[in-house]
């Protein structure tokens, strides 16, 4: 082949691999959602609408709830999210003030991994699995209870903020990281667990009426307060308040280490059971701080 003519394919082929890496380089996910009808005898389409989106994930959605309540709620061109998108996996959720009291299903794909900002609570959420990602959950009012009944996963070491009110995590929870919570609000587990990750409450109260089966370590800092009738079947360290009961009741844990910071507070109302605290170790137990107790005099 003449030297000329090599040059020249080289050069070509060259300028075709650089144009489509650039190509490459443009690419970016897309949401594509479109409804198209056909009709046949003129070939002619109508009815063609579409919504396209082009965004680096994750993003950040409001709820307006314009259409339903269900998180993929969507017609053409409008959703139920401020960017007229769905959920995506890693997309960060903001729920906003709200008046009366909502229920929203979350009936995007199971397992999508998303955070949750509640800057009003009142809000209950139903349906599929979440998968946290590490921003977690902050709910940032105190005008009344959230409720999630969804399960819920955990990852990358989660984190709870609740500045204020209850917060109730009624779905099963799963997950190989644990938790931190922070806040000064209440976190109440109702439902069923088994993470296996550490959980640290470093503030506020952490209520325990449901089970948590693994061997997930709890530890209770000294401005944090633990309560409720449940079981934590993993080590429990306290440095802060342990208050077994809602009134009076058990409390059931793994091994239990009380530092001497800490203070177990005990309610005795009667000699019959259900009508006294009690905390029930089902390992070994290690006492060393300040034991109150209250007397009903009734």
């Amino acid at each position: 082949m003449p030297l000329s003519n090599w040059i020249k394919e080289t050069a070509q082929l060259l300028a075709q691999n650089s144009a489509a890496a650039r190509r490459r380089a443009r690419t970016r996910p897309r949401r594509l959602a479109a409804t198209r009808f056909v009709r046949s005898s003129d070939r002619e389409i109508r009815g063609y609408s579409e919504s396209l989106e082009d965004r680096v994930l994750p993003a950040s959605l409001v709820w307006v709830g314009d259409l339903s309540q269900q998180f993929d709620g969507y017609s053409p061109g409008d959703s139920n999210w401020d960017t007229n998108s769905l959920p995506q996996s890693g997309d960060a959720l903001s729920f906003p003030n709200i008046s009366t009291s909502r229920s929203l299903s979350n009936d995007s794909t199971s397992g999508n991994a998303y955070s949750l900002d509640f800057t009003s609570s009142g809000y209950t959420v139903t349906g599929n699995t979440i998968a946290l990602t590490a921003t977690g959950i902050d709910l940032q009012s105190s005008a009344a209870s959230t409720v999630l009944n969804t399960p819920l996963t955990f990852g990358n070491n989660t984190t709870i903020n609740i500045s204020a009110g209850t917060t109730t995590l009624a779905g099963d929870l799963s997950g190989t990281d644990g938790l931190t919570k922070t806040g000064a609000g209440e976190l109440l587990i109702s439902g069923s667990a088994n993470f296996t990750g550490p959980t640290q409450i470093s503030a506020g109260t952490l209520n325990l009426t449901g089970t948590l089966t693994s061997d997930s370590p709890l530890e209770i800092t000294n401005t944090a307060t633990f309560t409720g009738t449940g079981n934590w079947s993993g080590p429990v360290s306290v440095s802060g308040t342990v208050a077994p009961g809602n009134g009076t009741g058990t409390l059931t844990t793994g091994p239990l280490t009380l530092t001497p910071s800490s203070t177990l507070q005990l309610q005795i109302a009667g000699n019959s059971a259900g009508q006294f605290d009690c905390v029930n170790s089902s390992g070994a137990v290690s006492l060393d701080g300040t034991l109150t107790i209250a007397v009903d005099p009734g």
